[in-house]
């Protein structure tokens, strides 16, 4: 079974997802056209268990910055202004372009793979923001574990660093092939540092189109 999955190319000052962390197991219902017209009362149904196999390892200073300036919740007045002066800080450290490596484990069916990170790619929050804990966009990696054990093709378009991609390749039941599609060439980099070190069998990228990345499942 093929599947594609389709999502919105951005680059690294893309909005954030309004992810909702999930604590118990849950049901995603897949409702056929069919059934529903014909008004039957019994759909096909599958228990999903939440999953993040992601876990922060080491954070830099940049990026505890950003995460108190944009995302530091309900503030006081002087909490505001505070939230204000890191702001200006963050985008200051942003112009100088010093090294904000940090380091995150991806879980995977055959060991763990500690993989480093540039921070300066503010969507790498997905797996350090406390909001995120039990996982980014739960709903949408719910959906992508229901067929993952049926999907001989998956299509991450719009990947940024891979946060779907890995996801689905860490999932132990997943045997297909992932297509990663990035147009931003520095969230390109950050995609293809991440499958790299992640540590694809067969993985190379498609040099007629550097904002492509195939990689096949882990070996």
């Amino acid at each position: 079974m093929a599947a594609a999955y389709r999502r919105s190319a951005c680059g690294p000052r893309c909005p954030v997802g309004a992810g909702t962390p999930i604590s118990q197991p849950s049901n995603i219902v897949l409702v056929s056209v069919k059934s529903f017209l014909s008004d039957q009362q019994e759909y096909p149904s599958r228990q999903v268990v939440p999953r993040n196999p992601f876990k922060i390892a080491s954070l830099p200073w940049q990026a505890r910055l950003y995460a108190f300036a944009y995302h530091g919740g309900r503030r006081t007045r002087s909490g505001n202004l505070a939230a204000a002066l890191a702001r200006r800080a963050y985008r200051f450290s942003r112009r100088l372009r010093l090294p904000s490596t940090g380091r995150f484990e991806l879980a995977l069916p055959k060991g763990g793979k500690s993989i480093a990170f540039d921070a300066h790619n503010t969507q790498f929050h997905a797996i350090y923001l406390p909001k995120y804990r039990s996982g980014y966009e739960v709903e949408t990696g719910m959906l992508i574990d229901t067929f993952a054990s049926e999907t001989s093709h998956f299509w991450d378009i719009g990947a940024n660093w891979g946060y779907f991609s890995l996801h689905l390749a860490a999932h132990p039941e997943f045997s297909g092939a992932i297509h990663a599609f990035e147009p931003f060439p520095r969230s390109h980099r950050d995609l293809a540092r991440a499958v790299e070190q992640a540590g694809s069998r067969r993985w190379s990228p498609v040099m007629k189109l550097p904002c492509l990345t195939s990689l096949d499942r882990w070996g």
